[in-house]
C-alpha cells in the first residue's frame, strides 16, 4: 500500500515538472516571436521613414530676381559707357522730358509715350548728353541718346560704346560699318544698323546733332 502510494506520489511530480516545463517552453516561445515581430515592426518603421524622407522634394529657391527698372537700365548703360570710355559720362541733373520749360525739352517729347519718361543729363567732356528712358505699352524699356553741338569724334565714340549696351546682340563689324560710314559721310538721316537707329546732322564747324535710339521706339 505504501508501495503504491509512493508510485502514485512520484508520478504526479512528474505529471507537474512536464507541465511546467512546457509552460516555460511556450512562454519562452511566445516571448520570443513577440520580440521578433516588435524587431520587424521597427525595421518597417525605419524603412518607411527612410523612404518617405527620400520622396521629399529639396525646398525650392524661393530668391525673386528683380525685374530691372527705367533708371536701373540707364544707369547700367552709363556704367558701362564709362568703363570703355576714356572721357566719361558725368551726371549734371535729372528733367522731365514732357517738361515743355525745361532746356532739355525736344518735339517728339510732346507724345503721351513721353508722359513717364526720365531723363538723365550728363556732362561729356565740353558736350551734354541726355539719356532718356520710358516704358513702352508692352512693358519692354526703352532709351534714348541725345547730343547737341558735339564733335564728330564724340559722336563715334558714343557709337561705338554705347551700340553694345543698347544691342548686346550687335556684331561688331556691323558697329565699324556705322562709324566708316558717318565719318565719310558726316550725316545719317535715318540710318539703320542692327536693332537701332541713328540720326547725325550738322557739321564740323558749328557741331553735331547726334541721336541714337532702340530699333523698338
Amino acid at each position: 500500500m505504501k508501495k503504491s502510494l509512493i508510485s502514485i506520489l512520484l508520478l504526479l511530480c512528474l505529471v507537474l515538472v512536464g507541465c511546467e516545463g512546457e509552460i516555460n517552453t511556450t512562454t519562452a516561445s511566445t516571448e520570443k516571436t513577440t520580440v521578433e515581430n516588435t524587431d520587424i515592426t521597427t525595421t518597417e518603421k525605419a524603412s518607411e521613414k527612410t523612404d518617405i524622407a527620400t520622396t521629399e522634394k529639396a525646398p525650392e529657391n524661393t530668391e525673386t530676381i528683380e525685374e530691372p527698372t527705367i533708371e536701373s537700365k540707364m544707369l547700367e548703360l552709363v556704367n558701362s559707357f564709362n568703363t570703355s570710355s576714356n572721357v566719361q559720362l558725368i551726371f549734371a541733373e535729372q528733367f522731365s522730358p514732357s517738361d515743355k520749360s525745361s532746356s532739355h525739352y525736344r518735339t517728339e517729347f510732346r507724345l503721351g509715350a513721353y508722359s513717364n519718361a526720365i531723363g538723365k543729363s550728363y556732362t561729356y567732356g565740353e558736350t551734354v548728353v541726355d539719356i532718356v528712358g520710358r516704358q513702352s505699352w508692352s512693358g519692354s524699356i526703352i532709351i534714348r541718346v541725345y547730343m547737341n553741338a558735339a564733335n564728330l569724334d564724340q559722336c563715334v565714340e558714343i557709337v561705338k560704346y554705347v551700340s553694345p549696351i543698347m544691342d548686346p546682340d550687335i556684331d561688331s563689324t556691323e558697329i565699324q560699318k556705322t562709324i566708316d560710314y558717318i565719318k565719310e559721310n558726316k550725316e545719317a538721316n535715318g540710318y539703320y544698323y542692327a536693332y537701332l537707329g541713328l540720326l547725325l546732322l550738322g557739321n564740323d564747324t558749328k557741331g553735331y546733332e547726334f541721336m541714337l535710339k532702340m530699333g523698338n521706339d
